[in-house]
């Protein structure tokens, strides 16, 4: 046995008929506020709230390389001083 339905309806009358919230004012509310926040997507906009940030952290990369390089730069020169004082004593036991 085959049954078909064919019900002609509204998707409103739809949503009414099978007890579904009404979500229409959401929707708007929602729709309101990105209209409404739109002006914040220009790239000026965009930039200056960024910025700050951005500077910030070109601050903090620069201390952090800053303190990499004194940390290579004692490596090297304390591996170049032993290597000197190596180098001497050699000599001098040479001798």
């Amino acid at each position: 046995m085959k049954l078909n339905i064919s019900i002609d309806c509204t998707p409103e009358e739809a949503r009414r008929f099978l007890g579904m919230p009404d979500m229409a004012e959401a929707q708007e509310m929602i729709a309101k506020a990105m209209r409404e926040n739109i002006a914040n997507m220009d790239p000026d906009a965009l930039m200056k709230y960024w910025m700050p940030m951005m500077q910030q952290g070109s601050t903090d990369w620069g201390e952090t390389m800053g303190k990499n390089m004194q940390m290579w730069q004692a490596l090297f020169t304390n591996a170049m001083s032993e290597t000197a004082q190596s180098d001497q004593k050699d000599n001098k036991d040479k001798e």
